[in-house]
């Protein structure tokens, strides 16, 4: 049987063995591994086995409640910049009826101002006729009037006649005068609101885009803690399940016996006693489809 198994081997005994040994030593590492652990951490952390699940499942925990306390505060920041949001367009809103209502008003001034200069210069275009005649054709129908009276009464009615009429065309002129400056005051007034309420606007426009990339970050910030918090929920959920697995394998490998390994002094003492790393029976690679090595079926 083990001259068979070396003749199985090859021509190259020794080299046959070397490969089984290392094969083996390969395919129970991770379980030695899985045994024991990983030296290096449970060096670091203090713990082993049951106990570090136990520490990283409560680091979880805690670390979905930070989440929990953190959406819970986003939530409500979002809320107020949402209702700062709505009360910001309704503003806008009010703005632009405010500011339609001025650009009207300030038309409606402005044609009433217009037909008011335009009656101004007819009135003032009267009163220099008025004034040429005055001057060059009535001062002197005036004087005639005022010579041609008959007594001293009736220059007085004529002197108080002629100085009615001009002292009306002065009143009326005065009229128009103060009407114009009145309109033109309110104008301005109206010209200014119309620019302070733009500015207002476009500020309140420029205040409002902040709010929506502010907001807009918000909700990505929250989406991103939304993830985080499903990641830590999946994992407290897998340790909570692999845990009391992970409690039975402990059990078994630590009362499982342990093997002594095998010593090797001389590679001849141990020809026939080395096992088989897998259950299967040796073929040689003839078998196969263009292959000459040792394998496993």
């Amino acid at each position: 049987m083990q001259n068979n198994w070396l003749r199985a081997l090859g021509r190259r005994p020794y080299r046959g063995l070397s490969l089984l040994f290392i094969f083996s030593v390969l395919i129970n590492l991770p379980f030695v591994w899985f045994a024991w652990g990983n030296p290096t951490s449970d060096k670091d952390s203090g713990l082993h086995g049951p106990a570090r699940l136990h520490q990283r499942l409560q680091s979880n925990i805690k670390k979905l409640e930070v989440f929990d306390f953190r959406e819970k505060g986003l939530l409500e920041e979002l809320g107020r910049l949402e209702k700062e949001v709505n009360t910001k367009k309704k503003e806008i809103r009010e703005l632009e009826k405010a500011i339609s209502s001025l650009n009207n008003e300030s038309l409606g001034l402005n044609r009433t101002l217009k037909r008011l200069e335009r009656e101004r210069k007819r009135l003032e275009e009267n009163i220099a006729q008025r004034l040429v005649f005055l001057y060059k054709y009535a001062r002197r129908g005036y004087m005639r009037a005022l010579c041609t009276a008959s007594d001293l009464d009736e220059f007085r009615r004529r002197l108080k006649y002629l100085g009615c009429i001009m002292e009306e065309d002065r009143r009326h002129l005065e009229d128009v005068f103060t009407n114009q400056y009145e309109l033109q005051k309110r104008c301005e007034e109206i010209k200014e609101r119309i620019k302070w309420t733009d500015g207002k606007r476009e500020k309140e426009k420029t205040n409002l885009v902040q709010l929506k990339e502010q907001l807009e970050k918000q909700v990505i910030h929250l989406m991103r803690i939304h993830e985080e918090k499903e990641f830590y929920e999946t994992a407290v959920k897998e340790l909570e399940a692999v845990g009391p697995r992970f409690k039975e394998t402990i059990v078994k490998v630590e009362t499982q016996p342990r093997e002594s390994p095998l010593l090797f002094k001389n590679i001849e003492e141990v020809k026939g006693k080395l096992p088989i790393p897998v259950n299967g029976t040796v073929i040689r690679g003839s078998k196969l489809f263009r292959s000459k090595k040792v394998h496993l079926e």
